[in-house]
């Protein structure tokens, strides 16, 4: 077992899991598009990314890094709400957020984060 802690909060998860399993064994949530439980995690759509303080601020994808002994993790600082939009606005420069041929129409996750993170649809 891994014990850290994710946004002041202490938690246990077994050694295979990554931050983003640990945030979700603990009710933290973290934003996530291209998860899928039938494949392997590779972090393509970026929304997850976290900062982890033994790593220098540096921004890392939650779903693909493992979770290890110690770690300091938090999810939602001012450079992580920035890159999530950032994230957000390119995905939208090829994705119109208003699909009139999406079977998701009205339970859309990019359309919900774009929102939640209040991203101008104008460009």
């Amino acid at each position: 077992m891994v014990n850290l802690t994710i946004d002041e909060k202490q938690v246990t998860v077994p050694r295979d899991a990554t931050i983003y399993d640990a945030a979700k064994a603990c009710g933290v949530k973290i934003p996530i598009l291209c998860h899928d439980k039938k494949l392997h995690p590779f972090g393509g759509c970026r929304m997850c990314l976290v900062e982890v303080e033994q790593m220098k601020g540096r921004l890392i994808p939650s779903c693909t890094t493992p979770a290890t002994e110690g770690m300091i993790v938090k999810t939602s600082t001012d450079e992580i709400v920035k890159a999530r939009k950032l994230v957000l606005e390119l995905l939208l420069l090829k994705h119109p957020i208003d699909c009139p041929v999406c079977d998701a129409a009205g339970d859309c996750d990019l359309q919900n984060l774009t929102f939640e993170y209040k991203v101008n649809t104008n460009r």
